[in-house]
């Protein structure tokens, strides 16, 4: 599979379809360390590191960062927050780092160090350090895998509890698609 050479931010949103949906860019290591977070600019989130890879969709309603995304149409590459405990890693598209408006294209994150929203309902931390990662029922957001590890429902591990660097969010290796 090719990869797609970018000229323009990752965090551009697009009102039409500038890359074909699917499209693959690899974010070097260098990239990643440089350019951060989309989550908050105010934030340094010093666990970004290694490579990254993103892939181009379309939003079937708006997509906040932070989010899981799950395909949600019968066309590839269309999607929108999980609201699913337990998503087969298989529907979801990715991790988006910047907010997609309704009908709008951009970049989410399918594999390598990102910044996830986390279940953080009750005040608590919904997400440990070195737990494996499954969505929760609350749109969008993750939450540590419990009981029974079911494989293919893991999208991730986090790198650390959810609030430690930023409130309802954490740093976490992600590996969806």
């Amino acid at each position: 599979m090719g990869r797609t050479v970018k000229t323009d931010a990752l965090n551009t949103v697009y009102t039409a379809e500038q890359y074909g949906l699917g499209s693959v860019y690899l974010e070097p290591s260098e990239e990643v360390a440089a350019n951060g977070s989309g989550v908050s600019s105010a934030v340094t989130f010093s666990l970004l590191k290694g490579d990254r890879e993103w892939v181009f969709i379309k939003a079937t309603s708006a997509i906040k960062v932070g989010d899981v995304v799950v395909q949600t149409s019968g066309a590839p590459f269309e999607g929108a927050p999980v609201a699913g405990s337990e998503a087969k890693r298989a529907t979801l598209l990715g991790v988006a780092d910047h907010a997609i408006a309704a009908s709008s294209y951009g970049w989410v994150i399918r594999k390598g160090v990102g910044v996830i929203r986390c279940d953080a309902s009750g005040g608590g931390k919904s997400v440990t350090q070195n737990a494996p990662l499954v969505t929760d029922a609350t749109a969008g957001e993750c939450k540590n895998a419990s009981g029974t590890i079911i494989a293919d429902a893991v999208i991730g591990l986090a790198l650390e509890a959810n609030g430690d660097t930023l409130a309802d969010f954490a740093q976490a290796y992600i590996d969806i698609g």
